[in-house]
């Protein structure tokens, strides 16, 4: 992003805002190479980097504005990102996410249609060259077609108008498998609390909010409420990932201030399903693909050969 800089956020002006669509780009991919360089050093192993992506992919599957929202246009909206509205899942998704899993699959792309002899980091090596060690921006997504399309030696329309420009569903399963991978579907379920607590300042906690039908409602919790004791001891600081943590149906006696008159209230932890997404390697796959993947991996390449110079 210092170095390898968008052209329509040259020169930076403060007094307005700049539109960009390169963010996908500039901050997502930056994202896939963070992830890439903790499992290429060895600071990760490969199931903690499938972890990671398989997170990344989550969180963007589970957001519906993912059907619409490309990542072009996340990148336009980013002056929104300051309004609560807009970070909800049917409205928005985050270029950061969507970069960082795009980044991965164009990876995959490049060494698909090359044999594993060229790469994404061939992509950024030639950027690197043609644009910051020349002092000059790149024009957005645009540039960094041309240059995937250099690297490659063929068009790569396809992939920037139906994932990039456009909004279609990720290719996950075709380009998985060319790298010897699958993603799969999942579901987990736990117990959740029916309500969300806020710290105030003077250290205490009290109920931000209460979701309607649930026990912790029928039970007559209310928003406001101070909350005393938690199952005869002090409140856990965090409330949501206590719940993770227990099983749906438990009991939880709490002691709450309301108008300075305790009440004790008990109320039956609800059940939450939530679906999510793995990464997994394939057991039995070709060659090629365990090239493909061993070089996502590693940061290698195969070496290129004469027929193909």
């Amino acid at each position: 992003m210092k170095r390898i800089r968008p052209a329509t956020l040259e020169p930076v002006d403060y007094t307005h805002e700049m539109y960009t669509r390169a963010l996908w780009f500039a901050e997502g991919v930056t994202n896939t190479y963070g992830s890439y360089t903790l499992v290429r050093s060895g600071i990760w192993n490969k199931q903690e980097f499938y972890q990671d992506l398989s997170s990344q992919i989550t969180e963007l599957e589970t957001r519906s504005a993912e059907h619409w929202q490309s990542a072009e246009q996340s990148s336009l909206d980013t002056w929104l990102d300051k309004y609560a509205l807009y970070n909800q899942p049917q409205r928005s998704v985050s270029y950061y996410t969507k970069g960082q899993v795009l980044g991965v699959l164009l990876d995959i792309v490049i060494r698909d249609r090359t044999d594993n002899q060229r790469s994404l980091d061939d992509v950024m090596r030639a950027m690197n060259q043609d644009f910051a060690k020349s002092g000059k921006f790149y024009r957005d997504s645009l540039d960094v077609k041309l240059t995937a399309e250099k690297i490659t030696g063929g068009s790569l329309d396809d992939f920037f108008s139906k994932y990039i420009s456009g909004a279609d569903p990720l290719p996950y399963t075709k380009l998985f498998s060319e790298a010897g991978l699958s993603l799969e579907e999942r579901e987990s379920v736990h117990a959740t609390l029916g309500f969300t607590m806020e710290r105030e300042q003077d250290g205490t906690f009290s109920i931000g909010s209460v979701e309607a039908g649930s026990s912790a409602e029928k039970s007559g919790l209310k928003m406001g409420d101070t909350v005393v004791r938690w199952n005869g001891g002090d409140p856990p600081r965090r409330a949501d990932r206590w719940a993770t943590q227990q099983k749906p149906g438990q009991d939880l006696h709490l002691r709450i201030r309301r108008a300075d008159v305790d009440h004790d209230i008990a109320l039956r932890l609800g059940e939450l399903r939530e679906k999510f997404y793995q990464v997994v390697e394939l057991p039995d796959v070709s060659e090629r693909a365990r090239r493909i993947r061993d070089g996502m991996l590693h940061g290698a390449t195969d070496p290129i050969t004469a027929h193909n110079r």
